[in-house]
């Protein structure tokens, strides 16, 4: 015989303590705790809510509630965020997503700005079967247009990038130097409805190596973007959740 009574267990997820008070299964006699994969995996699933809520994560109900509502498979949503369909599987199974990824995604389903504004910024990139889901959502769905015109170019913000990233001895590659402006022109869309800069699409180049002093042009651009304190909040905030 078995009777249930509430357990505390402390849980270390990535660092962090968590004490979860929740039922339990004892043995009549002995009055010990017995294993009860039901009830384990409820108190462990606790602790893990605990922790997306303290890390900012989304759940996995909440990227498949978003899936279904724009009526896409994983492998649409893939392709839509440039993720691998694989981890949005993963995602949506329970694993918790990388900063970056969680970001890209949040960004997506807290404002349909950033749909909008990724459909029609980069057609040519999708394929016709995502277009047409993603325009016959949209044309359900009201979204303001973006009103204000971008303070800076695409090549001033990434000056911005690439100087900070020297200061602090972290070159950026190209790759990840692209990927963050992507990443702050969808949070910037997302919290204020506006561009980030035009056009959508990043095309950069180097002519000197990363880890060369930063020339006068680019010293003169980061001295530019330094003036608006929104813009440089947002830049190094991107730049710390890839790890810079």
């Amino acid at each position: 015989m078995a009777y249930r009574k509430n357990f505390t267990t402390t849980y270390i997820i990535n660092g962090r303590q968590y004490r979860i008070t929740a039922p339990a299964l004892f043995d009549s006699d002995t009055h010990e705790i017995l294993a009860s994969t039901e009830l384990d995996d409820r108190a462990a699933e606790m602790a893990r809510s605990q922790y997306r809520v303290d890390m900012g994560l989304l759940t996995p109900q909440e990227i498949k509630d978003y899936r279904t509502k724009v009526g896409l498979t994983q492998e649409e949503l893939g392709e839509l965020t440039k993720l691998n369909p694989q981890l949005i599987a993963i995602y949506e199974a329970g694993e918790f997503p990388s900063k970056k990824d969680n970001q890209v995604l949040a960004s997506l389903i807290k404002s349909d700005h950033v749909l909008l504004q990724l459909i029609n910024d980069s057609k040519a990139h999708f394929s016709p079967q995502l277009i047409a889901k993603v325009s016959a959502y949209l044309n359900h769905t009201p979204v303001k247009k973006v009103s204000q015109k971008p303070e800076f170019t695409v090549k001033q913000l990434a000056n911005w990038l690439e100087v900070e990233s020297y200061f602090i001895e972290e070159a950026l590659t190209l790759l990840q130097l692209s990927d963050t402006l992507d990443l702050a022109y969808e949070i910037y869309l997302e919290t204020t409805g506006n561009k980030l800069f035009t056009p959508r699409s990043i095309h950069l180049q180097r002519e000197d190596s990363q880890d060369q002093k930063p020339n006068l042009a680019a010293m003169n651009d980061y001295n530019l973007v330094s003036t608006n304190e929104k813009i440089v909040d947002l830049l190094s905030q991107v730049l710390r959740d890839f790890g810079k």
